[in-house]
C-alpha cells in the first residue's frame, strides 16, 4: 500500500510528498528496529514488527491528503467501484512482466551465490553481497531518474508526443549516467576506507579482496544506470515484456559465465559480472531504441495514412 500510494502521488507529479512517504517509512524503520528488537525484547521478530509499523504509519499522511484534505490532483473514490477487465489488462501489461523480471533477478541471484560459494566460500558470499550495497547507493540517483522517466514518458506516450518522449529519455540517460560516473569514481577511489566499514574485524586479505571487488563493480555501474533508465523507457511504451526478456537473457548469460569462471577464483567472477552487465546494457538499450522506433512508426502511420 505504501508503494502504491507513493507511486500514485509521483504519477500526478507530486514527487515531494511521494518522497515524504518513503523517507518516513525508511527513517521510522531504522528508529524502531532497535526499540522493538532490544528495548521490547522481541529479537528478530521485532525487526519484522518494526517494518510493519513503520510502513503503516508512513501511509497515514497519504490517506489524509487523499481522503480528508483532498488537495491532490487525482481524487480517489471507491463509491460504485467496479472491476474493469480492460483496465486490469492494461495495468498487467506493465505490472506482470515487471514482477516476473524481479522474480528472475532474485531467482538467478541464488544460482550466482552457489558459484560464489564454490569460488570463495562464506567470505566470497559476504563480499559479493555486501560490496553490492555500495553499488545500490551509487545507483540511487539513476533509479530515481528511471522512476521519473517512467512517469514523464508514460504521459508523453499517452499524448502521442513521441518527440518529447525522446527528449526526456535522452536527458534521463545523460543525467543518470553523469551522476553515476561521478559517484562510481568516488567509491572506487575510496574503496579501501569504505571497505573498513564492513570489514573492521576481518583479516587483511579479506579487506583487500573486498576493496578489489568494489573497484571492479564500479566499472559496470554506468552501464547499469543506462540499463535501468532504458528499462523504464520500455515500460512507459507498454513494452515491459521486452525488459523482462532482456533481464532473463542477461541472467542466463551471467550464470553461464559464473559457471565457467568460478574455478579461476573470485577475481574472475567480479570481471565476468561487469562484462555481462555491459552485454545486458547493449541488449536493453538496443531493445529500447527498437521499441521507440516501432512505436513512432506506428503512430505516424495512424496519423498519416
Amino acid at each position: 500500500m505504501q508503494l502504491v500510494l507513493s507511486s500514485s502521488l509521483r504519477a500526478e507529479g507530486d514527487n515531494r510528498r511521494s518522497m515524504v512517504v518513503l523517507v518516513t517509512g525508511a527513517g521510522l524503520n531504522m528508529v524502531l528496529d532497535p526499540v522493538f528488537a532490544f528495548v521490547l525484547g522481541l529479537g528478530l521478530a521485532g525487526l519484522a514488527w518494526a517494518t510493519i509499523v513503520s510502513s503503516a504509519v508512513s501511509i497515514v499522511p497519504v490517506v489524509y491528503w487523499y481522503f480528508l484534505k483532498r488537495d491532490t490532483y487525482v481524487e480517489l473514490k471507491f463509491h460504485g467501484f467496479r472491476f474493469d477487465m480492460s483496465e486490469i489488462r492494461e495495468m498487467l501489461q506493465v505490472g506482470l512482466p515487471k514482477t516476473l523480471e524481479l522474480d528472475i533477478l532474485w531467482s538467478f541471484n541464488l544460482i550466482l551465490i552457489l558459484f560464489v560459494n564454490n569460488a570463495g566460500g562464506t567470505d566470497g558470499i559476504a563480499i559479493f553481497n555486501t560490496a553490492w550495497k555500495y553499488v545500490d547507493l551509487v545507483m540511487l540517483p539513476a533509479s530515481a531518474v528511471a522512476s521519473a522517466i517512467l512517469t514523464v514518458c508514460s504521459a508523453e506516450h499517452g499524448a502521442h508526443e513521441m518527440g518529447k518522449m525522446r527528449i526526456a529519455y535522452d536527458y534521463g540517460v545523460k543525467l543518470g549516467m553523469s551522476i553515476t560516473i561521478v559517484l562510481a569514481i568516488l567509491v572506487s577511489l575510496f574503496s579501501v576506507p569504505l571497505s573498513e566499514v564492513f570489514t573492521s574485524s576481518a583479516d587483511a586479505e579479506f579487506k583487500t579482496e573486498f576493496a578489489y571487488a568494489l573497484q571492479v563493480y564500479c566499472y559496470g555501474t554506468p552501464f547499469y544506470a543506462w540499463l535501468t533508465v532504458s528499462s523504464s523507457f520500455l515500460q512507459s511504451m507498454n513494452l515491459a515484456t521486452c525488459s523482462m526478456y532482456s533481464a532473463l537473457i542477461r541472467n542466463i548469460v551471467l550464470s553461464a559465465g559464473f559457471a565457467l569462471a568460478w574455478p579461476q577464483g573470485m577475481h574472475a567472477l567480479w570481471w565476468v559480472f561487469v562484462i555481462v552487465e555491459i552485454f545486458g546494457w547493449l541488449l536493453m538499450v538496443g531493445w529500447a531504441e527498437y521499441g521507440y522506433r516501432l512505436k513512432k512508426r506506428d503512430w505516424e502511420n495512424d496519423w498519416n495514412p
